[in-house]
């Protein structure tokens, strides 16, 4: 059984077009030159390497909206990249972590790896992630010394009334 050089669909026999791409299937053409029979003490020739099918313009190209698959326009696979290129270790973010965790070093760290040109990807959005969440707890202890500030007053004309009493 066959398969398509393009996408790699399995094709039948009889196939002039794939099914899935539409690209025209390569089948091997008879040779035009007549056989001639061997010489009695001649070696027999090395077979013909087949040739490469070379792959047809996509409808982009020609101009043409035929409707239906058109031959060269299915999707086109290569291997894939290895998943940890790049990919920085678990003992990198623990290390980064501990930096941003340093009072001032690491609120300027964060600032520098988050706005500076020349960061990794994932040093610039580790950064980010961390400076928001520093600035979320920031706010956060500001609200909560704003309540208890407000508590304070109000426990403060409590006691002041309270003592004296109301005149």
């Amino acid at each position: 059984m066959d398969f398509c050089q393009n996408c790699g669909a399995r094709l039948t026999p009889d196939a002039d077009f794939c099914p899935v791409c539409g690209a025209r299937c390569a089948r091997p053409v008879a040779s035009l030159r007549p056989t001639v029979p061997p010489a009695p003490n001649a070696q027999p020739a090395p077979p013909e390497a087949p040739r490469p099918v070379p792959l047809q313009p996509g409808p982009e190209a020609s101009g043409s909206a035929a409707p239906g698959p058109q031959p060269g326009t299915g999707p086109r696979y290569s291997s894939p990249a290895p998943e940890s290129a790049g990919v920085p270790s678990v003992w990198w973010y623990f290390g980064m972590l501990l930096l941003f965790a340093v009072p001032v070093v690491g609120l300027v760290a964060m600032l520098c790896f988050s706005l500076l040109p020349g960061c990794s990807k994932q040093q610039r959005n580790l950064a980010r992630a961390c400076l928001l969440l520093a600035l979320i707890l920031a706010l956060a202890v500001l609200v909560g010394i704003f309540l208890f500030s407000l508590l304070l007053g109000s426990m403060q004309n409590v006691m002041l009334y309270s003592y004296y009493g109301s005149y």
